[in-house]
Formats: C-alpha cells, structure tokens, sequence
C-alpha cells in the first residue's frame, strides 16, 4: 500500500510542478538542457555526468511496473521461505 501511496505522491508533485511553473515536463528539461550539457562537459562531476549520459528516459507507468515488480518478486522470495530480515 505504501509503494502505490509514494507513486501517487510523485505523480502529484509533478502535476502541482507543472500548475506552479506553467511548464510541462519536455519544456523544463528543454530550459535547464544547455545547463546540464555545461555541467556535464565541464568534467567536474563524473558520477553525475554518468548518471546523465546513461540514464534511460522512462515513462511514470514504466517506473511505477519496475517498481512494483521488484516490490512483488521480494514478497514473493519471502513467501517462498527465503531469508527473513529482521
């Protein structure tokens, strides 16, 4: 209950963003681009860099399935008897 919770959280804190700014998602990350590309070729942030270079540009559903799955294959791994953790 709490993953769908904190998934439907997010989905409204971009949907308030979005009320406050004025600005879809594509338009922010079209204004803060250049920014990034700076910060990136700059060199001075590696671990960020790679982040940004390898980063797959995923929808909320497709996030919100990943997560859900993960969440699903662990309840599944303890219900089979795997390793309990206090």
């Amino acid at each position: 209950m709490q993953y769908v919770f904190g998934a439907v959280a997010r989905e409204l804190a971009e949907q308030e963003a979005q009320r406050r700014t004025g600005q879809t998602e594509e338009q922010w990350r079209a204004s803060v681009g250049s920014y990034i590309q700076e910060v990136v070729a700059s060199g001075q942030y590696p671990q960020f860099a790679r982040r940004v270079v390898e980063a797959e540009d995923r929808s909320f559903q497709e996030l919100f399935d990943f997560g859900l799955d993960c969440l699903l294959d662990g309840l599944a791994g303890r219900a089979a008897g795997g390793a309990v953790r206090p």
